[in-house]
């Protein structure tokens, strides 16, 4: 944090007038054999047995569609299983969310921007109940719990499928171009900002990259990986590349971690691409 925080004071950008640009990205995939998507199939193929055991078994599916599809993801950035560091729960307190009812990996799910939480509470509470209190469940909870399945898989594949895994940050010099590709082959020249951060994810490596460019010269580059807190806050901010809103609303969130001076009230965006 504290080489974050001395790279963003160097090159004085202004918050209060930030020009962000995404810059691309790239599709991410399963890695488990059976995908999310091959137990939403067991699960509608159960359920039309029309028997207690085809009921039992969809819904224990539809959960276990949920559970695969949060492994895959956070398969993808290094955070694998019962592997999940500690300095993820920065921002799992940051949000408010330590003291909700779930998992730990579907709270971490819905602190990187994934999807929210609460799409997956019913199906839980309804394996709870057939797992503890042997209650068999009804027809139309069953139908409920695998449409909430695939409305999760469905909100995490829309991020998997594409994400903003490189953008720029900065707030001088800037010009503005009609042409947005002409825009983004000249974003790293000098005459287009003076100062600059640019915030780029690794999938093979699973690392962020975050180089501070200034007057041309690129300077000293930071690396995060999973056991900085910063990672979590950076994947957040990715996720969310899509929303200017959520996106200023993260950069804050990061600014705050930081202990970067400026009030939150005052960080804006002057352009947003």
């Amino acid at each position: 944090m504290e080489n974050f925080l001395k790279s963003v004071l160097e090159l004085k950008i202004d918050f209060g007038n930030l020009i962000l640009v995404r810059m691309g990205g790239e599709s991410l995939s399963n890695d488990t054999e059976l995908s999310p998507r091959d137990f939403i199939r067991f699960s509608k193929e159960d359920i039309k047995e029309e028997t207690l055991k085809g009921l039992i078994n969809s819904l224990t599916n539809a959960k276990r569609a949920i559970d695969c599809q949060i492994d895959n993801v956070l398969i993808e950035f290094g955070l694998e299983n019962d592997k999940i560091d500690k300095a993820s729960e920065n921002l799992i307190n940051d949000l408010n969310l330590q003291k909700k009812d779930l998992p730990y990996k579907l709270k971490l799910v819905q602190a990187l921007g994934f999807a929210p939480g609460g799409l997956t509470a019913k199906v839980r509470n309804l394996r709870n109940k057939l797992e503890h209190s042997y209650k068999i469940p009804k027809r139309n909870e069953v139908d409920e719990a695998i449409e909430i399945a695939e409305l999760f898989i469905l909100s995490i594949e829309s991020k998997m499928k594409m994400l903003d895994d490189h953008f720029v940050l900065s707030s001088t010099n800037f010009q503005h171009y009609d042409d947005p590709e002409k825009f983004k082959k000249n974003l790293l020249n000098p005459i287009i900002f003076t100062s600059q951060i640019s915030v780029k994810f690794w999938p093979h490596t699973k690392l962020i990259e975050v180089t501070p460019i200034q007057n041309s010269k690129t300077k000293k580059k930071i690396i995060y990986k999973c056991d900085n807190s910063l990672y979590y806050y950076y994947l957040r901010l990715m996720n969310h590349l899509g929303e200017r809103i959520d996106s200023v609303d993260d950069i804050k969130l990061i600014l705050k971690h930081c202990n970067h001076p400026i009030p939150s009230t005052n960080i804006k965006f002057a352009e947003f691409y």
